[in-house]
């Protein structure tokens, strides 16, 4: 046995585990509502799924390009590297760089990590997607981290540390992955709840239960189905909804009402904790009771810096490690473009383009660039205030500054 595979129990000891019955009490995480909850489960909840989107859709949105540091301290984009293509424009055969992205991120975020194995084939580098749900991590006595993973026939394959893209969100101990919606099942089992019963609420036409009470017992047993049978038929089907009609006969409602039982408030706060599991702004999953036109730029801009920051510096930090090499590493790097979620309005564009023309840090075709606008020519001059000169100059000092010109009046010695 080599020393990958006896890091994981033999075959046979695992096969158990693929019984569906067996896999579902270790997947289904218990709580006291009584509702599997599992990252699948969990999707079906608007929330988790809104919550869940923004980050993927934003994070697989933003331009991922691979730099190369000039000695001059300056980059340039690494273009001519094999893996720039695969980073910025399609990791495999059949993804886009988009759609792979989005995927990592997904699984990331509703499993705690998500993995891709990285294949060699014909010179050339790819990155194929892995099931977080098929897929173990261990690390060995030396150090490195080793894969084991079921593909979907059953078959297995142990990986190594140098074969696997590993995109962690939330870990145990810095490997084993921790999912978000097992960690938080009983919010999240809340949040199904309240959907489940205001479905139910709705399908018995908005009626809260209860009983009816007659005011004498029935003859006998066929009496009592025949009068259910006729109740039915009265309210039941396209009737739901319609004005209950009794004689000798009363219908008492029991339980508590929604006004007071506060269902309006539970699935808003409901709603505001999924949004703290993934601290996603509400107002990104059209939440915006907080929100106001003042302020929605600012937090969009927060979204972008306390959100998505943090997600950005995981992922380039773990294409670095798992994809070049530690020689590659001092000289490329990762780096996603975010300038186009943090611009604001026209106005406010036109006046932060005009100071850097006018402070001399942007030319016309740098700013026509970020526009995606054709350079023009002349265009890439820049421009320094007169009143500026560097530090510690004659000029700025005030020292030998050289004399003015002489007046018309005095040129020829005239009075």
């Amino acid at each position: 046995m080599s020393f990958l595979a006896s890091l994981f129990e033999a075959p046979e000891a695992r096969a158990s585990i693929h019984d569906p019955e067996i896999a579902a009490m270790f997947l289904d995480h218990q709580n006291s509502a009584g509702i599997p909850v599992t990252p699948d489960s969990a999707m079906r909840s608007a929330a988790i799924y809104a919550c869940v989107r923004v980050l993927a859709e934003d994070l697989a949105s933003l331009p991922l390009q691979m730099f190369r540091r000039l000695s001059d301290g300056s980059r340039v984009l690494a273009t001519e590297h094999p893996l720039y293509r695969v980073v910025h424009q399609a990791p495999n055969s059949w993804q886009t760089a988009s759609e792979f992205r989005y995927g990592l991120v997904e699984a990331a975020a509703l499993r705690g990590t998500s993995y891709a194995r990285i294949v060699a084939r014909r010179g050339q580098r790819m990155l194929v997607p892995l099931n977080p749900d098929r897929t173990r991590v261990k690390l060995g006595d030396d150090y490195r981290l080793a894969y084991e993973h079921y593909d979907a026939a059953g078959r297995r394959q142990v990986f190594t540390q140098e074969e696997v893209l590993r995109i962690p969100h939330l870990t145990r101990d810095g490997v084993e992955p921790v999912s978000p919606i097992r960690l938080h099942a009983e919010t999240v089992a809340q949040n199904l709840l309240t959907t489940r019963y205001t479905n139910t609420f709705l399908k018995n036409g908005g009626r809260p239960p209860g009983f009816i009470k007659m005011d004498q017992p029935f003859k006998d047993n066929e009496a009592r189905l025949n009068f259910a049978g006729q109740l039915k038929k009265q309210i039941g089907g396209e009737n739901r909804g319609a004005t209950l009609v009794l004689e000798q006969a009363e219908y008492k409602a029991i339980g508590v009402s929604n006004e007071d039982a506060q269902l309006a408030e539970i699935c808003n706060m409901s709603l505001l904790e999924i949004c703290r599991i993934y601290r996603v702004p509400p107002h990104m999953i059209q939440h915006l009771d907080r929100a106001t036109w003042g302020n929605i730029e600012h937090q969009a801009i927060g979204h972008v810096v306390h959100t998505l920051g943090p997600w950005i510096v995981r992922i380039e930090q773990a294409l670095t490690r798992d994809l070049l090499t530690e020689d590659e590493q001092e000289e490329f790097f990762f780096e996603h473009n975010v300038d186009g979620l943090l611009r604001g309005d026209s106005k406010t564009r036109t006046e932060n383009f005009l100071k850097a023309r006018q402070g001399g840090w942007l030319s016309i075709n740098d700013i026509r660039r970020i526009l995606n606008l054709s350079p023009i020519e002349d265009g890439d001059d820049y421009l320094q205030p007169m009143n500026m000169a560097p530090v510690g100059s004659a000029a700025a000092s005030g020292e030998d500054s050289p004399a003015p010109p002489p007046s018309p009046e005095n040129s020829n010695g005239g009075t």
